[in-house]
């Protein structure tokens, strides 16, 4: 099982991610400084958007395969996993893996899928690629992944409390059924 790191600046976001994950194992909720966050040497894994990825981390292609529309109409590619290769930034940070976020259609109309779903959505694809990732054997698993959320959570002016709960449940639905595959049911 995978061991998710949110660290959350935010207030609305925080408290949402305290409430929806109290007492849950497998998920720590920090505080820190982006530069601090990005050198933990315990996290195996970062989570960043693709831009951050792409421009800053990597030099080869994803080592994962699967960037088909992943099961979902909306979705373009799926979330791949890069070996970090600190191009521009030769200390940027310490995870020997990169997690991206999926790429969901253009053609997506405003509204027509709700905002939670596809927070789930994202999710649901990134617990995937960490899982594909540690299935091949490649050294090291991804065991603790990082995330500072606001790198793909953006909050628009007008969310209620209540909307980013919702947001948040449907994060904690991806991890549970994550959860499920790991214990193989």
């Amino acid at each position: 099982m995978v061991t998710v790191v949110f660290n959350e600046q935010r207030n609305m976001v925080w408290r949402a991610l305290n409430h929806v994950f109290e007492a849950e194992s497998g998920i720590e909720i920090v505080q820190e400084d982006l530069d601090a966050f990005l050198h933990r040497p315990d996290l195996d894994a970062q989570l960043l958007n693709r831009p951050l990825v792409h421009e800053n981390y990597v030099r080869q292609m994803s080592l994962t395969k699967r960037t088909s529309a992943a099961g979902h109409r909306h979705l373009v590619s799926s979330a791949p996993v890069y070996r970090t290769w600190p191009a521009r930034y030769p200390d940027v940070t310490s995870a020997p893996w990169a997690v991206a976020e999926p790429v969901f259609s253009p053609d997506l109309k405003p509204g027509e899928l709700a905002f939670e779903e596809i927070m789930y959505l994202k999710f649901k694809q990134i617990f995937e690629a960490v899982e594909g990732l540690n299935a091949t054997g490649e050294e090291p698993k991804i065991r603790r992944l990082g995330s500072y959320l606001e790198f793909i959570y953006k909050v628009a002016a007008g969310v209620t409390d209540a909307d980013v709960e919702s947001s948040i449940q449907a994060i904690r639905r991806a991890y549970h059924e994550h959860r499920e595959r790991e214990a193989g049911g």
